[in-house]
């Protein structure tokens, strides 16, 4: 025995019209592109299809780290650099008496150098300095860093197509659907995933422009089970985020 699945063409689009006098009569779908808004990232330069590789003319320039020289300094790299940075103190003096042997203010006693003070590394007076000539190539490893640069590209479609993603379109109505799709005629025991249910609709704006709105799914009343013979009328579900192509 088979059972009849109707989709009642006058039926769905009059629901679709109800829907529109109780929530908001424009719907906001994401245009050009047949996504949601959810799914496309907004075009702000750089690689598109229009511009698929980096070019000289676009500025672009990736960022490399740098990698540090390995060369190893030797004795040959530095030079011993002596230069005294003692300063004398009262301990480096000795004192010896006046001339006529009596010390005052006016006639202090005598003061001679006895400073032991010997440059040497640990005082600081003797420092290395490098001097090294060694100059960067391929066995020392070093590598410059590179900053990097952004692409300047600038695509005119992808930005006008980026404009267009939060467009709101007004549906005015959809096409009919062939008269096949209308009217289904299954054996009992044909599953739903079995039921030729367009996943797209066609419709025309309140501009009278074309365009197709997909990721429709579809509820029956009542039910559908496919183990029980009857009558199924099937209307259409717009997604809330659904894409529309134009």
């Amino acid at each position: 025995m088979k059972h009849r699945t109707r989709k009642m063409v006058q039926r769905w689009l009059a629901l679709v019209l109800c829907l529109c006098m109780i929530v908001p009569s424009s719907v906001t779908f994401a245009s050009g592109a047949g996504k949601s808004a959810e799914d496309t990232s907004t075009y702000t330069g750089g690689i598109c299809e229009h511009h698929p590789e980096h070019t000289e003319a676009c500025g672009y320039m990736k960022a490399t780290k740098g990698s540090p020289c390995q060369h190893e300094h030797t004795a040959d790299c530095y030079e011993w650099i002596t230069k005294c940075v003692h300063k004398h103190t009262d301990a480096c003096y000795t004192e010896n008496g006046a001339a006529d042997n009596t010390v005052s203010p006016s006639n202090p006693p005598e003061r001679n150098l006895s400073c032991d003070h010997e440059c040497s590394i640990e005082s600081g007076c003797i420092t290395k300095k490098n001097i090294c000539q060694h100059q960067h190539d391929d066995t020392c490893g070093y590598a410059e860093a590179v900053k990097g640069h952004p692409c300047t590209f600038s695509c005119e479609i992808c930005s006008v197509a980026a404009n267009q993603l939060s467009e709101t379109i007004e549906i005015q109505e959809f096409s009919a659907l062939p008269d096949k799709v209308q009217m289904q005629s299954v054996p009992v025991g044909t599953e739903r995933k079995e039921l030729n249910l367009p996943s797209t609709l066609d419709f025309t704006d309140s501009t009278r422009k074309a365009g197709t709105v997909s990721g429709i799914t579809w509820q029956s009343e009542p039910e559908f089970d496919g183990t029980l013979a009857g009558e199924y009328i099937f209307t259409p579900v717009i997604p809330g985020g659904g894409g529309i192509l134009l």
